[in-house]
């Protein structure tokens, strides 16, 4: 946004205000963060029912998406997140914690180093979304995930590292 605009429909296509960084502690269903690039900091903290939308997530270390939800849920749509640098083992370009549903729909996950595309330690779904060519595709340790219409490319080490209820619909798996 360059300020001057009064609806999301007045935003120039492809125009984004770029920040180091997102932090929505905040618990109401109005809450929409949309169109930034986010780069070169800590990424984005969402919470219960907070909206990333039309977001660039990039060039980021450590927790890239960190999402909190407590029974609620939180949604990243049309979200490009790439070429971030993780800390293997308890983080991912996305994260999840808690018990609510994180849903990511048309979202491009790729090139994200040293940890999984997402770390699910809740209960993620992923709709029409690509997780390739990063270290490691998804690692779900949380309560469960349903992947619908995902496809997993030419990620490093594997495409699915689980420990519970996981649904597979109409995925692509590819080496």
């Amino acid at each position: 946004f360059n300020g001057t605009e009064k609806t999301v429909n007045d935003r120039q296509p492809g125009s984004r205000t770029s920040v180091r960084g997102i932090s929505c502690d905040v618990y109401t269903r109005e809450t929409v963060v949309d169109g930034f690039k986010v780069s070169g900091g800590s990424g984005v903290k969402l919470q219960d029912y907070a909206i990333l939308r039309n977001c660039e997530i990039c060039n980021n270390t450590y927790n890239v998406v960190t999402v909190s939800c407590e029974r609620k849920s939180c949604i990243i749509e049309n979200c490009s997140i790439y070429g971030n640098t993780l800390r293997s083992g308890t983080s991912g370009a996305v994260t999840t914690a808690r018990t609510g549903v994180v849903t990511l729909v048309n979202c491009f996950l790729q090139g994200n180093d040293q940890g999984p595309a997402i770390y699910n330690a809740g209960y993620v779904k992923t709709i029409n979304c690509v997780i390739a060519n990063n270290y490691e595709g998804v690692r779900s340790w949380g309560s469960g995930a349903d992947f619908i219409n995902t496809t997993f490319a030419g990620n490093r080490n594997f495409a699915l590292a689980v420990n519970n209820d996981v649904q597979l619909y109409n995925c692509i798996i590819w080496d």
